[in-house]
C-alpha cells in the first residue's frame, strides 16, 4: 500500500505545505526524497508469422488454414494475394508456432520472428482530496483500504483537505482510490 506524502517526523500528523512546523507538535517538517519512478514503457516480446509468396496451387488450402485460425474471409484472400504479409500474433508462442505449422502444411512458405515491442504506460499519479463531503467516516474507511497508514492519521488528513493524500502511484492504484473516494462521497483528483 502506498504511504502519506507529507507526516511530521515526531507525531505523525499531516502536513499540507513543505517546508514548514507541524501544527501539532511544532517539529520541523521536510519533504522525504520521492519514491523510485516506475519506467515509463515496458518490452514484450510479440511472435510475428510472415507469410511468403503463396503458389496459385496452395490459395486455397492457405486461406482455409488463415479462417482456422480466426482470419476472417476476406482478410485471408488478402492475405493470400500479397506477395509479403506478416501476422502478429501476440505474446502466445504455442499459437504463433501452431499457426505456422498449419500454413507450412498448406503450403505456404512461413517463418515465425520474435520482435521487441516497447508498450507506453500510464504515467504514475499522486491523489488530491479537494473535499471530504458529508461522511468523512466514509472518506476515511476508503482511504485506509487504500492506503496504509493508521485511523489517527487517517482522521487528520481529511480533516485538512485540500491536501495530497498520496506520493506517485501507479495509474491503476491511483484511479482506484480515487474511485474508492469518490464513492465514498468525497471530491478528489489525480495530479
Amino acid at each position: 500500500m502506498p504511504t502519506v506524502i507529507h507526516c511530521c517526523p515526531g507525531c505523525g500528523a499531516p502536513v499540507e505545505a513543505l517546508p514548514s512546523r507541524c501544527a501539532y507538535c511544532g517539529a520541523q517538517v521536510v519533504d522525504s526524497p520521492p519514491l523510485a519512478s516506475q519506467p515509463r514503457s515496458r518490452t514484450e516480446t510479440w511472435n510475428v508469422v510472415v507469410v511468403g509468396p503463396v503458389g496459385l496451387s496452395n490459395r486455397a488450402r492457405v486461406s482455409e488454414a488463415l479462417r482456422r485460425f480466426g482470419v476472417s474471409i476476406e482478410d485471408a484472400a488478402r492475405f493470400v494475394e500479397a506477395a509479403r504479409t506478416e501476422i502478429v500474433m501476440g505474446t502466445q508462442v504455442e499459437r504463433a508456432h501452431a499457426f505456422c505449422m498449419a500454413l507450412r502444411e498448406a503450403g505456404a512458405s512461413v517463418v515465425a520472428e520474435e520482435r521487441e515491442t516497447q508498450i507506453a504506460l500510464e504515467p504514475d499519479r499522486a491523489v488530491v482530496l479537494d473535499v471530504a463531503g458529508v461522511s468523512v467516516a466514509r472518506v476515511v474507511v476508503a482511504l485506509r483500504a487504500h492506503v496504509d497508514i493508521d485511523l489517527t492519521t487517517a482522521r487528520r488528513l481529511v480533516g485538512t483537505a485540500p491536501c495530497a493524500l498520496t506520493r506517485l502511484l501507479p495509474a491503476s492504484d491511483a484511479h482506484a482510490l480515487l474511485d474508492a473516494l469518490v464513492a465514498a462521497g468525497a471530491q478528489a483528483h489525480l495530479v
